[in-house]
């Protein structure tokens, strides 16, 4: 499994994987325009899918929320979003592996990353 980042060219693919695989009870919270309030906030915000070879199996926003000493801790409110036949196909533990794995090895300024999955 792969963690790709996601461009602004994304967008639409992204609210699409978004709408298709969340319950709509707190999708807005995965949505590229709630990243974009969260930006205009001044936070940073990043996105990401996860991915097996060209198959999108999840994605998720990573929201930086700063902390003292040049720290902070990453948030990704309601997600991921897993594919519906990514849950079907029982690889969710795998994907919260693969991800677990990916922000221990490239964010080493993370205290912790808060994920909250539906």
């Amino acid at each position: 499994m792969e963690i790709q980042k996601a461009a602004a060219k994304d967008t639409s693919d992204w609210n699409r994987f978004i709408k298709e695989h969340y319950p709509p009870v707190g999708a807005f919270m995965q949505s590229w325009e709630w990243g974009a309030f969260q930006e205009a906030l001044g936070r940073k915000v990043e996105r990401y899918f996860v991915t097996d070879g060209r198959e999108r199996l999840a994605a998720f926003a990573l929201v930086y929320y700063p902390l003292p000493f040049n720290m902070s801790y990453g948030y990704a409110p309601r997600g991921p979003v897993i594919a519906s036949n990514a849950l079907e196909a029982g690889k969710s533990l795998e994907i919260f592996k693969a991800v677990k794995s990916w922000v221990l090895e490239n964010f080493p300024r993370l205290v912790f990353f808060r994920l909250e999955p539906p």
